[in-house]
């Protein structure tokens, strides 16, 4: 995936995903690319290394990747990445996918990771903005950016939207994404999508 200009050279970066090595860990490489096309050099990504939490082995971290534009604002752009043999180990729900918002530094490596499932940050409270992801979902096997769906900078849309004092709109345009998730080990379902509004 064309993950956008991270070292600021004019010259887009590269984020390519591979299949799980000898440990079953999946890595995800940042490519730094020459104008030729060749590798000027590279970062990796897996768990506990790159800035990468520490993920569960077989999860096929970096089954998708999309750039999804500078979200925090620190003039690097930012990454989601899928991975959709993930779990939060909730009985039940093996398999059921994991998306990581992955906030970018400019050499490659990740300065902060949040997971997007169906626990995501709210540790075992599951009726706090849970994603009503099952067994096998296999959420985050595709991952589309589409744009600022929900408008999040426009008060004429959002009435709750944050204001200064001033009376303008000082809330960020955030970019949205597209969840796949294709349900490839089931036949109880055809396959679903979500739409996730995304926060900076």
């Amino acid at each position: 995936a064309a993950i956008g200009d991270l070292d600021h050279d004019n010259i887009t970066e590269l984020a390519v995903g591979t299949e799980s090595s000898s440990d079953g860990k999946n890595t995800v490489y940042i490519l730094f690319l020459n104008r030729d096309g060749t590798v000027r050099r590279w970062q990796a990504l897996r768990s506990n290394e790159g800035g990468a939490p520490s993920m569960p082995v077989f999860n096929q971290f970096g089954s998708s990747m999309v750039n999804i534009g500078d979200i925090d604002k620190d003039n690097v752009t930012d990454i989601a990445i899928g991975a959709m043999y993930g779990t939060d180990g909730i009985d039940g729900r093996v398999r059921s996918g994991v998306v990581y918002i992955a906030f970018m530094n400019r050499n490659g490596t990740a300065r902060e990771m949040h997971q997007i499932s169906a626990l995501s940050e709210a540790g075992t409270d599951v009726s706090n903005g849970e994603i009503p992801v099952v067994q096998d979902d296999c959420c985050g096997a595709a991952l589309a950016n589409v744009r600022d769906m929900n408008k999040d900078a426009y008060a004429s849309q959002r009435p709750n939207v944050l204001r200064s004092e001033a009376g303008l709109d000082i809330r960020p345009s955030v970019e949205d994404i597209v969840m796949g998730c294709p349900q490839v080990d089931t036949s109880q379902w055809g396959g679903r999508l979500f739409v996730l509004f995304l926060n900076s």
